[in-house]
């Protein structure tokens, strides 16, 4: 009975060890095709610079994502040290702001800068397909899941496929960015042209988790910063046509 009672012990320690921790990424791949990604765009050699610039120095770039049973926080870990232009440009590709999720609510929150001023964006939880793939990732069994997102700029509307690896056995359902919902930590995230690798895993960590709900900043839904934005940018064109 006592050996029972222990064994009870232990295994309720180790699922409640993974309610509280610290899981660092990595951007270790970048798939952007340059020639595509400057096709239409006006001949800006500094442009093309910072971004060539961007895919040499990838593996500079961390994120951390601090959780605990219900909230998760993922941001960039450090500011680098590189001219201001250049700083943002890593953040669109790769991250921009500070996103919150809140199991809950059911809901991610946004905080990101544009045009000079502080957004808070709401959307939902992100859709995915699961799947019985398997792989193995810093020792844990990840399963795959599959989740598709549109995107629209100058070109058309498109549809990009999202791939995340995710790990039951560490019981959170959070991971990179927006995404989430899935049963397991993500640990591997493929997301467009940027591909999210773990790098550590600190589920026991002793460093206080401190998960503050972002506030500041205009409230907007995705749809809702969708319309703004590409208003933005038919109002301008429209200006440099005239």
């Amino acid at each position: 009975m006592n050996k029972v009672i222990r064994l009870l012990f232990f295994c309720t320690l180790g699922v409640y060890s993974q309610n509280k921790g610290i899981i660092t990424y990595s951007v270790s791949k970048v798939k952007i095709d340059t020639q595509k990604y400057f096709e239409g765009k006006k001949d800006n050699p500094e442009l093309k610079k910072m971004v060539n610039s961007f895919i040499n120095t990838k593996d500079e770039l961390t994120y951390l994502l601090y959780f605990n049973a219900d909230e998760s926080i993922f941001f960039k870990s450090k500011k680098l040290n590189l001219p201001n232009r250049k700083e943002k440009l890593l953040d669109i590709l790769a991250g921009n702001g500070v996103y919150y999720v809140n199991l809950n609510d059911k809901k991610v929150l946004h905080q990101k800068e544009f045009g000079g001023e502080l957004f808070l964006v709401q959307s939902n939880f992100f859709k995915w397909t699961l799947t019985q793939d398997v792989k193995i990732i810093k020792n844990y069994k990840c399963y795959k899941a599959i989740g598709v997102k549109t995107v629209e700029n100058s070109k058309g509307i498109f549809k990009k496929k999202v791939v995340a690896w995710y790990a039951p056995s560490i019981n959170i359902n959070f991971g990179p960015k927006e995404y989430t919902g899935l049963a397991g930590a993500i640990l591997e995230l493929n997301d467009s042209d940027l591909m999210y690798s773990v790098r550590k895993i600190d589920l026991n960590t002793k460093k206080e988790i401190k998960i503050k709900k972002p506030k500041k900043g205009k409230k907007l839904t995705d749809v809702e910063f969708e319309l703004m934005t590409k208003k933005l940018f038919y109002e301008r064109n429209w200006k440099q046509r005239n």
